[in-house]
């Protein structure tokens, strides 16, 4: 599905497009072709003119543009050419990676992949639930340390990126 969504795209760059291809083919995204798709994000960030990306690297291995931070029109640019960089050259790659790694049983919804995460990585009790995880997540307070980079790990394989910043870096711009 993520390589007939890149095709479509027509934007995405033919290292991204190549790597999807042989992810079909062998069932799996390899390491070497992950750490390749953003080592081609980076280089592209710098091209257009931006300090190198300061990327969050999860436990699991999965990457994350940091929060950025600085004056607005600066962020703005910069936030610009991080999500055309990312179609180009890694959102397709990620999405299946993503769930190669800590969504294996490929739910839609985030919630439940997240918990299902959260139990197999013995990170909260048996007995938690997506219910209770929807209902802390909307207050923002939970019952697990939020700050655990591998609770941060399975929130953005399911595609949730909380951004705690008391653990994370930043990119000052």
């Amino acid at each position: 599905m993520m390589l007939e969504q890149a095709r479509a795209d027509g934007t995405v760059a033919a290292e991204q497009m190549t790597v999807l291809e042989s992810a079909k083919a062998e069932g799996v995204v390899s390491v070497a072709e992950y750490e390749q798709v953003w080592s081609n994000y980076r280089q592209c960030m710098v091209d257009k003119g931006n300090p190198e990306p300061v990327l969050v690297k999860y436990p699991n291995g999965l990457y994350h543009q940091a929060v950025v931070s600085g004056d607005a029109s600066s962020a703005d640019a910069f936030l610009a050419d991080v999500s055309e960089c990312s179609v180009t050259h890694t959102m397709y790659v990620e999405a299946v990676y993503e769930a190669q790694l800590d969504n294996p049983n490929l739910y839609e919804d985030s919630a439940t992949g997240i918990v299902d995460c959260l139990h197999r990585h013995d990170l909260v009790d048996h007995d938690y639930t997506v219910e209770r995880f929807s209902k802390e997540s909307a207050e923002q307070e939970f019952s697990f340390d939020i700050s655990d980079m591998e609770v941060l790990s399975c929130m953005v394989a399911n595609g949730l990126f909380y951004a705690n910043t008391d653990v994370m870096p930043k990119q000052v711009l």
